[in-house]
């Protein structure tokens, strides 16, 4: 489970082996993202969605082994330097083209992803998804404008990080 891999004080012996086991990369530097359906057209239902998800963003570069979440999916990149795993502009670009790949295909759904920042370790993956779920929260507020693409990144410096910290509260 994904929840025993990003518990606090880092994952058990046996946790690590389980997660290799499904080609999980836990060292290095890790960028999260969570997707989740905003809105849902009538036919899908959103659990069937997490197959085609993954062969979208294979299509377009992103190689993806979806994790179930209670209000959505998440992933992780791994990459060996710090400065791939900070600069989240390339994997943006790629969600952005294959989330609208998959809304093409279903009429009426409507789907976002929040991309979290960059860190290294076990923790860094936990700590990234915490910071990609609100982003994914945010994300929606992006559409509205000209070419939006339901697709948010929370970087050091951005007011919607202050908001981020502000919605645990």
């Amino acid at each position: 489970r994904l929840a025993d891999l990003v518990e606090a004080g880092g994952p058990a012996p046996r946790t690590v082996e389980r997660a290799a086991a499904l080609g999980w990369r836990l060292a290095g530097w890790h960028t999260a993202v969570h997707l989740a359906v905003k809105e849902s057209a009538g036919a899908v239902r959103p659990g069937e969605l997490a197959g085609e998800f993954e062969e979208r963003l294979g299509a377009f570069g992103v190689r993806a082994r979806l994790v179930e979440r209670v209000d959505g999916w998440a992933f992780w990149t791994t990459s060996e330097s710090e400065a791939a795993a900070v600069e989240p502009g390339a994997l943006r670009s790629m969600l952005v083209d294959a989330l609208r790949a998959v809304e093409a295909d279903h009429r009426g759904l409507v789907v976002c992803a929040g991309v979290g920042g960059g860190y290294p370790g076990t923790a860094g993956i936990a700590r990234s998804l915490d910071e990609a779920r609100p982003a994914c929260l945010l994300a929606p507020t992006e559409s509205g404008a000209p070419g939006g693409s339901n697709v948010e990144h929370i970087d050091a410096v951005s007011l919607k990080r202050l908001l981020v910290g502000w919605y645990p509260s």
